[in-house]
């Protein structure tokens, strides 16, 4: 506790060491004033402009994506769930319906198979967008 007020009153000494060493004149300026007008006209400002705004694109565009693919996750979760639903809508009907064991794993493996389809396809998806990659199956190395 006692360290990180220190930290604090460090940081804010140094602070205001280096913003009263900024308010030296020379010439006819203040060294804020020199620094300030440097970074104004540096050939490097636009190259850092550049770069900064092309990241900005890459992160919209990848929160986008990351958008896209949670949205048909969802889809498909809910997809598969309405698959394997083995629970009556009523008290009634849980009375007169009994599922075997054998229709809850067929259903079950239906689910499965379909949840894994649909994974496997936006796995695909995502590597042709993102990487420009095809994906080989096993399947597909045993057709050729």
């Amino acid at each position: 506790m006692i360290s990180s007020f220190f930290l604090v009153l460090k940081a804010i000494v140094l602070t205001v060491v280096i913003v009263l060493l900024m308010q030296i004149r020379v010439g006819d300026q203040t060294l804020e004033q020199k620094s300030e007008a440097w970074l104004k006209n540096s050939n490097y400002i636009s190259y850092l402009q550049e770069a900064a705004d092309g990241g900005m694109i890459l992160f919209d565009q990848a929160l986008n994506k990351l958008d896209e693919v949670l949205d048909r996750q969802k889809t498909i979760t809910s997809e598969a769930s309405s698959i394997i639903s083995t629970e009556p809508e009523t008290r009634a009907d849980r009375l007169k319906l009994k599922r075997s064991k054998e229709f809850i794993q067929e259903k079950a493996q239906e689910a499965k198979s379909f949840v894994k389809k649909n994974v496997e396809d936006l796995q695909e998806d995502y590597l042709a967008d993102e990487y420009g990659l095809d994906v080989v199956t096993e399947e597909s190395e045993i057709e050729e």
